[in-house]
């Protein structure tokens, strides 16, 4: 866990504890059905949520969350460096039984975690585009060698790719003018 972490829940304030409350039932629910492996795969995920980097670029802009969540050092940009980072921590929380690789199921565990973040974090209508970042992230574009699941090195290996196809300016970095429509 990364320092300053403790701060981020104190600046969240309220909207973390009412996530924070949404993830504790979410997690109650997966206990009482018995599946083990959803439940820490998920609690780690809610854990990375609370523990994400504040910014003060919340709100309804396109491109917000990713930036909220993926700029490490709060420059309002998003580097390759970052991005391969980032992609380590979320392929550690999601590699359930640590072989190295996401395998199909993990995977699907993983697609699900990023489609309830989008519902919850990207304003109506947001994050639909051809260069979403959620795109990136999916498991045929991470399968480089085509084996059904993807290696830590595979995952982390496409962040440069993966930064270079949101960043619509091509200067290098994501930033908020990568996102929304074109012209604004």
């Amino acid at each position: 866990m990364r320092s300053g972490n403790a701060a981020c829940l104190a600046v969240n304030g309220p909207a973390s504890t009412s996530l924070f409350l949404d993830i504790i039932f979410i997690l109650s629910n997966l206990v009482n059905k018995g599946d083990a492996m959803k439940t820490s795969v998920l609690a780690i995920a809610a854990l990375m949520t609370l523990t994400a980097v504040p910014t003060v670029l919340a709100g309804d802009r396109p491109g917000a969350h990713f930036i909220e969540n993926w700029d490490l050092n709060s420059d309002g940009e998003v580097t390759a460096e970052e991005a391969r980072e980032r992609r380590s921590d979320v392929f550690a929380s999601f590699d359930a039984n640590e072989d190295g690789y996401l395998d199909a199921e993990e995977y699907e565990l993983f697609d699900e975690a990023r489609a309830q973040d989008m519902a919850d974090n990207e304003p109506a209508r947001m994050g639909r585009g051809a260069r979403n970042p959620a795109n990136g992230m999916r498991l045929e574009v991470n399968d480089i060698d085509g084996d059904g699941k993807v290696s830590e090195e595979e995952f982390l290996d496409n962040a440069p790719d993966w930064i270079a196809r949101i960043d619509r300016n091509g200067d290098g970095v994501v930033s908020l003018v990568d996102f929304g429509p074109r012209g604004k």
